[in-house]
């Protein structure tokens, strides 16, 4: 070949090259900067593992963000917010666990970031039928009035145990679970007293009742999976001036109120609203209801349902909140 010809063709394979190389370069455009990790903080009870993996689904399929979910207890969580290791965490239940997190609210390193989902807490409670009746079941209404904790000094026989006369039974938790039914029982001077029974045996003991439609007075607490199995009426507190939002280091024994009632709020990293503004935004407006968290927890608990599965089927069924929750 002449060298003419070879330098010809050496140029031209240069000239293409470098024409390839300059169009790749104008279609890549600058570079993206890659998105950081979100890091969630979960405890190891159901509602709260429910909550972590909303978020964390919402966080990495929809924000394009990589997550990471830890145990952390409370504690945990709060100190490794302190540190910048998490950036948010779904429950804490308030006032109850002020103290663990007050230094890290009072530094600025954590921040309370609205309700998760309400109806937290313990209440006395009966089946609907007990104040209602059930008509379809034949069933007429055994105590038509009872609404507060005070009306119970009326019908404390229609609760006796007969193992145990002579006082109404309400059906309570384990010994040295905290519970402010004894104390309520001495505040308002109740004819009434509290058995202690394990959660398996409350739980045995409530749907017994109400498949047969017989009156029963328990101390449940929500979230839980037996609000999904019996509808239960909450009796409230007569005191106009106090919630039932108990502070067990401040208020005084014996007890007029009602039990306790807590706000469950989720917890954020302030420094989270420059790292990644839009899932703070997502943090601080994302809440479910009382029924939701329970028939959640229920699918799973009772249900056996995979977890992921359970909020994958909530999530596609409330994407409308969560477009909304997100702008």
């Amino acid at each position: 070949m002449p060298f003419s010809y070879l330098k010809t063709g050496i140029m031209l394979l240069v000239g293409l090259s470098l024409l390839f190389t300059l169009t790749i370069g104008a279609c890549a455009g600058p570079a993206v900067e890659e998105k950081p990790t979100i890091n969630i903080a979960e405890g190891n009870w159901t509602s709260s593992l429910i909550v972590a993996r909303i978020f964390d689904l919402i966080i990495s399929e929809q924000l394009g963000y990589r997550t990471t979910r830890t145990y952390a207890y409370g504690p945990i969580a709060w100190a490794g917010m302190d540190k910048g290791e998490f950036d948010l965490a779904p429950e804490i239940w308030y006032p109850a666990r002020r103290g663990e997190i007050q230094p890290f609210l009072d530094k600025g390193t954590a921040e309370l970031a609205g309700e998760i989902f309400g109806g937290a807490g313990s209440f006395l409670v009966v089946p609907k039928y007990v104040i209602e009746g059930d008509p379809e079941r034949g069933i007429e209404p055994m105590a038509p009035d009872l609404k507060t904790i005070p009306d119970l000094k009326k019908y404390w026989q229609l609760f006796e145990n007969p193992e145990n006369p002579g006082k109404g039974e309400i059906v309570g938790g384990e010994v040295g679970w905290v519970n402010a039914s004894s104390w309520i029982i001495l505040g308002y001077d109740l004819p009434f007293y509290m058995s202690n029974q394990s959660e398996a045996i409350m739980m045995a003991r409530t749907i017994a009742a109400a498949k047969r439609g017989e009156p029963i007075l328990v101390a449940w607490w929500s979230p839980h999976i037996i609000w999904s199995q019996v509808d239960l009426i909450k009796l409230e507190s007569v005191d106009p001036d106090r919630t039932g939002e108990i502070d067990w280091d401040k208020d005084p024994y014996p007890l007029k109120t009602g039990t306790a009632e807590y706000t469950v709020y989720k917890v954020v990293r302030p420094g989270l609203a420059e790292k990644a503004p839009d899932v703070y935004r997502l943090v601080q407006n994302l809440s479910l209801t009382e029924e939701e968290i329970n028939d959640l927890t229920y699918r799973v608990d009772v249900g056996k349902e995979e977890m992921d599965v359970v909020v994958q089927d909530w999530i596609s069924k409330n994407q409308s909140r969560i477009d909304q929750w997100l702008r």
